[in-house]
């Protein structure tokens, strides 16, 4: 990677698009002086290469003239960081996202002592080998309150993190690493606004000092291994609006000073399936966006203070211990009244129906291709108001702004009374026993609570059986089936025969189409009366009824084998035919029908037979 001349490019109060911004000085390289250049910006500038010893000098004679901020995020800079960096004695910003940055970074880093701002996300970055000083250990090394951001997302760095030294830090972004062990922070970090460190695999519990951070405004720690309980001091951050901590092992209640912040805006617990107990008053927290209580042991009902909350966008109780009703009888009384009476006021079931697996209680959206499920579940969604009860309540709610909320509600809550079988399935009945409600995903023995696990009916589908026939029933049936296969092989034999007759009809037309034959091959046919003349001579009238008789059979037969007559000359004719076949067959025709006509009429015709007509 090569860095240009900035001031052929860019001058104070014109900057290209290119490399420099912010001047102090209107000279630059054209003066033969060195500019007073402060932020080096070249994002999004497609450089590759890496950080070699030329670029660090000429990084470091401009820090020696001013230079306190480089921007080199979202290019293809390859490499590690240097040790050279250490030169850069007056950087208080150094961006190197979005790169393809590998290595670990250099001890070099802590000489950086007016160092604010350090950003390295989306890079290869990792821990060096067989390091056991955890990562952040070389920043603040000489002020523990210089620097403020530590961004350092999306790398492949492993081992622990601590930046309790950092006394002046506001953000720490780790996430999508591979840390382990203790959270990185501690009470000394009284400045902290956002600590962030999802998919991690920090795995001991959240230290009591952090609810002691008095600036904290942002917690993020889902998908990592935490585990101890919930504090009493949770909710006792009044900054704290952002809290996501799903899919730990966190245990215990929630507290009810949580729910009492009128700022937080997002609420994520789920899958923590040792958190119990019931939702807290939420009538408080009228900021709330997002409330993700999915797959924890909470109980109890929605509670009708939800629907007060006028900027609520999603709720999620699915996969929980939460019902409408304290047993199968009341929910069957309510189901009785109207089935929106197991949901809380503000609620109704609509007509959207999903596919449900009711042995996990989990949508079959969420589920994989070998676990089919064949129960049809209702949907939920917020119940519209007209506009003036919105006004009464005095709240910013409309009835546009509740149609976009998301509301998440397994078919347990109901007792899956919004539930139906898809077809070809009906309800198994053997199922109509009381179970505990939630030993169908293996979270009863799991959930501390009081007693013995609620019981309820679990709903399930099984395919129809086809009906029981009596004996009488089953000889009607079999006499029906043998009768309509001899109809069934009657019928087609049927309309084989018609099939080939249907055939045999339109070879002959097409041949008919032909017209007389000209050239080519043929088969000629010639045929006449035996002793015509002399005949003709002792009776005339015998013998022209005997030729019409004659005219006709040969006509008859001429056309029912596709002849064409060449020529007629008194009883003789001379016919044409495109294949033997039909010729042959005229002439049987011919001889069957001659005789026919004199059994019929009793004149005698002494017609030539095949064997004398010429071919």
């Amino acid at each position: 990677m090569c860095l240009p001349c900035m001031s052929n490019n860019t001058k104070s109060g014109s900057p290209d698009s290119g490399s420099i911004v912010e001047y102090q000085d209107p000279f630059g390289c054209w003066d033969d002086m060195p500019a007073a250049v402060h932020h080096l910006a070249m994002r999004g500038r497609n450089l590759a290469g890496s950080l070699s010893e030329p670029v660090m000098d000429s990084l470091t004679l401009l820090s020696e003239h001013g230079l306190h901020s480089i921007d080199l995020s979202s290019n293809a800079i390859t490499g590690s960081i240097p040790r050279s960096i250490g030169r850069l004695k007056h950087m208080r910003s150094l961006n190197f996202n979005l790169n393809r940055l590998t290595g670990p970074i250099p001890e070099e880093i802590s000489e950086l002592v007016d160092l604010e701002h350090f950003y390295a996300s989306f890079n290869s970055l990792s821990t060096p080998v067989g390091s056991t000083q955890p990562l952040a250990g070389r920043f603040c090394m000489h002020s523990a309150t210089r620097l403020y951001s530590l961004i350092l997302r999306a790398n492949d760095f492993t081992g622990t993190v601590n930046v309790s030294h950092c006394e002046g830090l506001g953000l720490l972004d780790v996430q999508d690493n591979r840390f382990h062990g203790a959270l990185p922070i501690a009470i000394t970090n009284q400045n902290l606004i956002s600590l962030r460190a999802t998919n991690n695999l920090f795995n001991a519990s959240i230290p009591e000092d952090l609810w002691r951070l008095p600036q904290l405004a942002t917690l993020e720690m889902a998908n990592n291994a935490l585990s101890g309980t919930l504090s009493q001091y949770m909710g006792t951050v009044n900054n704290l609006v952002n809290i996501r901590l799903g899919n730990n092992s966190l245990r215990g209640t929630i507290p009810g000073n949580v729910t009492t912040n009128s700022q937080m805006l997002l609420l994520e617990l789920h899958d923590n399936p040792l958190i119990h107990g019931t939702l807290p008053d939420v009538s408080k927290m009228v900021g709330i966006r997002t409330l993700d209580l999915h797959n924890t042991s909470l109980s109890g009902s929605v509670p009708e203070a939800l629907g007060t909350l006028p900027y609520l966008e999603r709720v999620d109780i699915t996969l929980t211990h939460m019902l409408c009703c304290e047993n199968q009888a009341q929910a069957d009384a309510l189901a009785a009244q109207g089935i929106n009476k197991l949901l809380p006021s503000f609620l109704l079931f609509n007509n959207r129906m999903q596919l449900f697996d009711t042995t996990s209680n989990m949508p079959g959206t969420e589920l994989g291709r070998d676990q089919p499920t064949d129960v049809l579940c209702g949907s939920v969604e917020r119940r519209l108001q007209p506009e003036a009860v919105w006004n009464v309540m005095q709240l910013p709610v409309t009835n546009n702004a509740v149609k976009s909320q998301r509301w998440n509600i397994g078919p347990l809550y109901s007792f899956y009374k919004n539930c139906t079988c898809t077809p070809a399935y009906v309800q198994d009945s053997s199922t109509r026993v009381p179970v505990n409600i939630t030993s169908a995903w293996g979270l009863c023995s799991s959930a501390p609570q009081e007693g013995p696990c609620l019981k309820a009916y679990i709903f399930s589908c099984s395919p129809r059986q086809p009906p029981q026939l009596s004996l009488m029933q089953q000889v009607a049936v079999g006499m029906a089936v043998a009768f309509c296969s001899v109809l069934l092989a009657v019928m087609a034999n049927t309309c084989m025969a018609h099939a080939s007759k249907v055939r045999r009809y339109y070879i002959r037309a097409k041949t008919r189409l032909k017209g007389t034959p000209k050239h080519g091959r043929m088969s000629l046919v010639v045929t006449d009366i035996e002793g015509y003349s002399e005949i003709f001579k002792r009776a005339p009238e015998v013998m022209f009824r005997a030729l019409v008789m004659h005219n006709s059979v040969i006509r008859t037969a001429k056309y029912a084998n596709c002849g064409c007559v060449l020529e007629q000359e008194g009883d003789s004719f001379t016919l044409g035919f495109y294949s033997a076949f039909d010729a042959v067959a005229f002439c049987l025709q011919v001889q069957e029908g001659s005789s026919q006509e004199e059994a019929d009429h009793g004149d005698t015709l002494g017609l030539r037979s095949p064997q004398k007509a010429k071919a």
